[in-house]
């Protein structure tokens, strides 16, 4: 905004000499005609006169998203709450030497968790961790709401599954049976959602708490077209599934 006005300042006194140089000149036809550049241009701002000092405007303020909508802020405390994870304040990725967590940590609740009275679990995020996950796919905040997940759901998950590579799972029950649909999403590509080349991930070891399992419970992988061995028990089954190249179903129950 400076220099803006200081080229208009500089064109007025440009136009003024322009001016008195035409109005010395009598023997011109347009002697004491005011000179065309002094008037002002079609949709131009008047020049502000001199000494005048253009005044700093100050941002607007951005509206929250949950003010858009009609909502509200209301602070609820909750005593028996814990601070899980504390918020941490912006910092340089670049250069290298000077990227890193601050020393001293802010203090201000990131991630607040409780347990009620009833035995729920409740966690709270401040931020929108889980569209960053799914946007920047951060190793770091994927584990921390799996870590999250772990926590809300207990010590018995229905389904547990440890190995090398990137599967995606879903059970499913089917007439006192169990069925497990787990595909490959591990991929070599540096653009996300695109697949070029199948890279086979495993082994994985996966076990399953269900009520329908049973001692006698078999299972079969019906991509492969093979028998699973399988650890059973009575509500739990343990087995290694050694390879999976885009997708495996794996079929859990009697006689399966």
């Amino acid at each position: 905004m400076f220099f803006g006005f200081e080229r208009s300042c500089r064109e007025h006194l440009h136009a003024r000499r322009l001016h008195h140089d035409r109005h010395d000149n009598t023997g011109r036809a347009d002697a004491g005609r005011p000179c065309e550049a002094l008037r002002p241009r079609q949709g131009s701002r008047p020049r502000p006169p001199a000494g005048y000092r253009v005044p700093v405007r100050e941002p607007p303020v951005a509206t929250p998203p949950w003010a858009r909508f009609g909502g509200r802020r209301h602070r609820s405390p909750a005593a028996s709450a814990a601070v899980l994870r504390p918020y941490v304040v912006p910092f340089p990725f670049s250069p290298a030497g000077f990227a890193g967590l601050p020393s001293t940590p802010t203090g201000v609740p990131g991630l607040v968790g409780r347990t009620t009275s009833g035995g729920a679990r409740i966690a709270y995020l401040a931020g929108d961790l889980d569209r960053s996950a799914g946007r920047e796919t951060r190793p770091d905040h994927l584990r921390l709401i799996a870590d999250l997940v772990r926590w809300e759901i207990g010590d018995d998950p229905v389904l547990s599954v440890s190995g090398a590579g990137h599967v995606d799972c879903n059970l499913y029950e089917q007439d006192g049976r169990l069925v497990l649909h787990l595909v490959n999403v591990s991929s070599a590509s540096s653009i996300p959602g695109t697949l070029d080349e199948l890279v086979p991930v495993g082994p994985f070891e996966i076990v399953l708490k269900h009520s329908v399992l049973r001692s006698s419970t078999t299972a079969r992988a019906l991509v492969s077209e093979v028998d699973i061995s399988v650890d059973a028990g009575d509500g739990v089954v343990s087995f290694i599934l050694p390879r999976i190249e885009d997708h495996e179903i794996v079929v859990l129950g009697e006689n399966s």
